[in-house]
């Protein structure tokens, strides 16, 4: 990095903007199959995620946590932004030291392609914003290393009723919620 300034700019930038990080997320668009750039051309619905990010009302008073709820129809392309923000989530949000994001959708499977398209948009970063894999890297979990004693997990659950029961997060993404059993308790 110190041999190429520019790209520290860009990595700072990026790691204090969701906003810059879109700049370089690639997904493959699942209508037409091509591979995109999500910065450069974003749908109604993923510039109101934007907006609700940095929406004050979206910040709990008593907790101070983050709270995002996205009332949507299909094929509005909120669920490829909110993979993007899964990916920006573990590599920078909060510093992101160990940060652990859980991603549940109803199906295992439908899980575990939350995980994919998260994995496939974080290897398709620059180099320099890549962080190396971890020690595990399955259908339904992935980890990277952040250095010494920093290791970054995305994990993948179906949305069952003892859900991740035993784990806590630092950024949860779930998807399909009114399909859940029971929402209120997973």
């Amino acid at each position: 990095m110190q041999r190429h300034p520019e790209d520290l700019g860009a990595i700072k930038r990026a790691a204090f903007s969701f906003r810059e990080f879109l700049n370089y997320w690639y997904f493959v668009d699942r209508r037409t199959g091509r591979v995109r750039c999500l910065g450069q051309e974003m749908w109604p619905a993923q510039e109101m995620f934007l907006e609700a990010l940095s929406d004050p009302a979206s910040v709990d008073a008593e907790t101070g946590m983050e709270w995002i709820f996205g009332l949507k129809a299909r094929k509005l392309g909120e669920t490829t932004i909110e993979c993007a923000y899964d990916g920006w989530a573990a590599r920078f949000r909060g510093g992101a030291i160990n940060a652990r994001v859980h991603l549940l959708s109803k199906r295992e499977k439908d899980a575990q392609n939350l995980l994919k398209w998260i994995k496939f948009g974080m290897r398709k970063l620059p180099w320099w914003m890549q962080l190396p894999d971890g020690s595990v890297s399955t259908l339904s979990e992935w980890t990277m290393v952040g250095g010494p004693e920093d290791e970054r997990s995305i994990v993948a659950y179906p949305s069952d009723m003892e859900t991740a029961v035993a784990d806590t997060c630092t950024h949860g993404h779930v998807d399909e919620w009114a399909r859940m059993g029971n929402p209120e308790k997973v």
